[in-house]
């Protein structure tokens, strides 16, 4: 059995052979452009419209009983004041008795949220809010829809000096959710509809532990209404991240892991270090400087791919498959954010017909999905 003083020994010659990759994470934000073709099109304005549809059928409901009550009302007044008119001897002969208002029975009114306040929280950034040519957007609420309401029956345990005890409890759940529709149109005719798919998963709602089951019950009707109230309001954060993505321009902050090698008496990784700090800087710099960021990004992608060359299976190779492997990956990162969308592609697939451990298979992924992203708003610019 070899000793841990062994263990530690082969794990720091591991380390330091140039064999593990380390990486640095570098956080940084870079502007996203619209993924959809419409704003590309000249297109700066935009205008927001709410349409409550669940509120029309309750709306009409609640104008027919208010109508109904108004002319009942006034029904009264008229055969009070006749009533009130008439002498003892007209009330017998005429028949007339104390009239009583009888009021029909009022509507089940569902929570009516304010359109204004909800226009007036639409927001995409790189637009403006106007009237002029602008993109019309309509989001429609369709309604708020609970199901599988009921109490739970459970049974908790607790300790008191020692001792287990087990209590009966009670807790109430339900499932609630209220679709929204998005559609936009913009004045050159082209548009753009989708049932926003976060609004359409159903919440599952949750009260406390009770020791009573009519007090869990209580709570749930509780928790339910006061869902109703606020579910209209943050469902609009699902909609504004749909049209910033579609139609706004925006700082995103992004990461991305560049992997390092540490140099050892038997390699020199200095090179590779140099690419490793020049590609930091030049993410930083990717909003605020462009042109020296592509220059550093691009010096970093020469020196990597200069050492690609260098390649040898054999794993005391200074460039080996782990760090090819690394190269490669530094080689995606910085393909993709300075839009060489064929070296991206070329070094994911390379990356795809190696072995790759679980971290680097996570990060391959990871970086595929940002390609696929932005590659597709790039060719939007040209749609």
């Amino acid at each position: 059995m070899k000793s841990l003083y062994g263990i530690i020994f082969i794990c720091s010659v591991v380390y330091l052979s140039g064999c593990a990759p380390q990486y640095q994470t570098v956080a940084f934000e870079k502007k996203r452009t619209p993924l959809n073709p419409i704003a590309h099109k000249g297109v700066v304005n935009y205008k927001p419209k709410v349409t409550l549809r669940y509120a029309v059928e309750p709306l009409a409901a609640q104008k027919e009983y208010e109508e109904e009550v108004a002319r009942r009302q006034q029904q009264y007044n008229e055969a009070l004041e006749k009533f009130n008119n008439a002498t003892i001897q007209e009330r017998i002969l005429q028949g007339l008795t104390k009239p009583r208002l009888i009021l029909p029975d009022a509507p089940d009114m569902p929570y009516i949220y304010n359109e204004q306040d909800l226009e007036n929280r639409i927001n995409i950034e790189g637009m403006n809010k106007g009237d002029v040519n602008p993109l019309e957007i309509n989001i429609t609420y369709n309604g708020y829809n609970v199901e599988r309401v009921k109490v739970v029956k459970d049974k908790k345990k607790r300790k008191v000096d020692g001792v287990e005890y087990v209590d009966t409890v009670y807790y109430g759940r339900a499932d609630v959710k209220h679709p929204l529709m998005l559609y936009a149109r913009s004045p050159i005719g082209s548009d753009y509809a989708i049932q926003v798919p976060q609004t359409d998963n159903f919440k599952t709602l949750k009260t406390s532990d009770y020791s009573d089951s009519a007090a869990a019950r209580k709570n749930i009707v509780s928790r339910i209404e006061e869902e109703e109230k606020t579910i209209g309001i943050t469902n609009l954060e699902h909609v504004n991240r749909l049209l910033n993505s579609q139609f706004g321009t925006q700082d995103i902050q992004y990461f991305v892991n560049i992997y390092t090698f540490e140099s050892t008496s038997k390699n020199d990784y200095s090179d590779l270090q140099e690419a490793s700090l020049s590609a930091q800087l030049g993410l930083k710099l990717l909003n605020t400087d462009p042109n020296s960021a592509y220059e550093k990004l691009n010096k970093a992608y020469s020196i990597w791919s200069d050492a690609l060359n260098e390649y040898s299976p054999g794993k005391k190779a200074r460039i080996n498959d782990k760090v090819k492997k690394g190269i490669l990956l530094n080689l995606t990162a910085v393909s993709i954010f300075t839009e060489n969308w064929e070296g991206a592609l070329k070094h994911i697939t390379e990356l795809e017909n190696m072995k790759l451990s679980s971290a680097e298979k996570g990060e391959l992924n990871r970086l595929r999905g940002i390609y696929r992203d932005l590659k597709s708003r790039y060719d939007a610019l040209a749609q």
